[in-house]
């Protein structure tokens, strides 16, 4: 049986079956996917084809030379950029459509592997216009409880449903504000991180200060219009425990170190981690691990004796991880998949591992419970090297900007959200650790 057998439809969660070399079928819905390059595509509704002709020689050298080193894998990988996927959600299509940007990134000179479109070239801004502006504002994770006058920040999703963008600059910003039902408090105010156009939902934080009185109060989180009018169609409010007795409600107790390690430092910290709470428990045959969002540099190749999955939405970046892979090393099963919907049955992991990635779903809370059933009940989630802090406008890093601009869909957390994640999905935080900025934690189901 093919390896890929081993995993669920991720529509219904009944098995697959292998319908000749390059696609599985649902033994139960009936629904079939590819599978390219021994990497299956099992995401629901995508669409696949190839394109006719050749990608870029010059994109396939670039590639052959920087990342494969095998000359030999030369005509796979053009057969692999002849591939196009359409994805029906736009901000999976955007995360799908990363592989060769994050490589640019990195310094790499990768020329594109097909020209671009007219529509592609062309650059729709819509005008500004905040007197008109339309939004949604959506609480994330608001806190239980704070102390009387308080300064804090909480993570909203702000999505413009309007029909122009909107902007915290020009005579009449649109800004993110608060107010405390029956009390009078400071209503300050924060900028937008980037100009949002129509259609566009980022995630940010915003800061709120508690009154001085204390007690049982709502709080609404709100758009100004300066010089026009407070939006309170668009206001998402949440009940929070003003109470002078609430101290430690935003804290975490997790150790800081403040040691300066630079990004990949950070990760083999993180796998020595993992290494050594698997470590802690006898093994009768190798832990089966699921990384998510590893892409094509997955954390698990650093891991020896485990049974390795790979799962990202990214499919260049996971059959060019395939197509590399076969050169030999570690053996790891590379899954394109939405997070959301995991391609396996329940009950089939002994850990969940992510690796700088958590911040990048847009429902954190709701992802991390639908992975939950995936875990063993002895089975634990490992989460790594997630960026602790609230990002504000124009202290913005130039990388965070620049993939919120192209539509990657970045978030920035407090320690205290990370932790009421975890909580509100029946998750215990067993270890935990913050490395200057860098939160590395264990946590088992409770």
């Amino acid at each position: 049986m093919s390896w890929v057998e081993r995993l669920a439809c991720p529509i219904c969660q009944h098995d697959l079956r292998s319908v000749g070399e390059d696609r599985v079928r649902c033994s139960s819905c009936g629904v079939s996917y590819p599978v390219l390059h021994d990497t299956p595509i099992l995401v629901a509704n995508v669409k696949f084809d190839r394109r006719d002709g050749s990608p870029n020689p010059a994109t396939i050298d670039a590639l052959v030379k920087n990342i494969i080193f095998d000359e030999t894998k030369r005509e796979e990988l053009t057969e692999c950029y002849r591939s196009t996927f359409t994805f029906d959600n736009k901000i999976i299509q955007t995360e799908a459509d990363q592989f060769l940007n994050r490589l640019r990134s990195d310094g790499l000179v990768i020329p594109e592997p097909w020209p671009k479109t007219d529509a592609e070239e062309r650059t729709v801004t819509a005008a500004i216009d905040n007197k008109n502006a339309r939004a949604n504002l959506e609480l994330l994770c608001p806190p239980a409880a704070v102390r009387p006058g308080e300064l804090f920040s909480t993570t909203v999703k702000l999505r413009n449903v309007g029909e122009t963008s909107i902007s915290s600059t020009g005579d009449l910003p649109f800004h993110l504000s608060y107010s405390w039902a029956d009390v009078e408090t400071d209503q300050l105010r924060t900028k937008l991180l980037i100009d949002l156009p129509p259609g566009r939902q980022i995630s940010m934080p915003v800061v709120v200060k508690a009154p001085a009185v204390q007690g049982i109060l709502r709080l609404s989180l709100l758009p100004v219009i300066e010089g026009v009018r407070w939006a309170t169609e668009a206001s998402a409010s949440c009940v929070v425990d003003v109470n002078a007795n609430a101290a430690g409600t935003l804290s975490t107790g997790w150790p800081v170190s403040s040691e300066v390690v630079d990004y990949m430092g950070d990760h083999f910290n993180a796998v020595a981690r993992l290494k050594a709470w698997l470590a802690k428990r006898t093994w009768t045959s190798p832990p089966r691990i699921l990384e998510i969002g590893g892409n094509f540099h997955p954390m698990m190749r650093y891991m020896d004796n485990v049974e390795a999955y790979n799962l990202d939405i990214d499919p260049f970046g996971l059959m060019t991880a395939s197509i590399h892979q076969n050169s030999g090393g570690q053996k790891i099963h590379n899954v394109v998949a939405d997070g959301n919907m995991l391609p396996f049955h329940d009950n089939f992991f002994d850990a969940i591992v992510m690796f700088a990635t958590l911040h990048h779903f847009p429902e954190p809370q709701d992802f991390l419970g639908s992975i939950k059933p995936k875990l063993k009940a002895d089975g634990f989630l490992g989460l790594f090297c997630e960026p602790v802090g609230h990002i504000f406008y124009p202290d913005i890093p130039h990388g965070y900007l620049e993939e919120i601009k192209r539509g990657v869909y970045e978030q920035s957390f407090m320690p205290w959200e990370y932790r009421s994640f975890l909580h509100q999905e029946g998750f215990r935080v067993c270890d935990a650790a913050i490395e200057y900025g860098s939160l590395k934690l264990i946590a088992m189901k409770s």
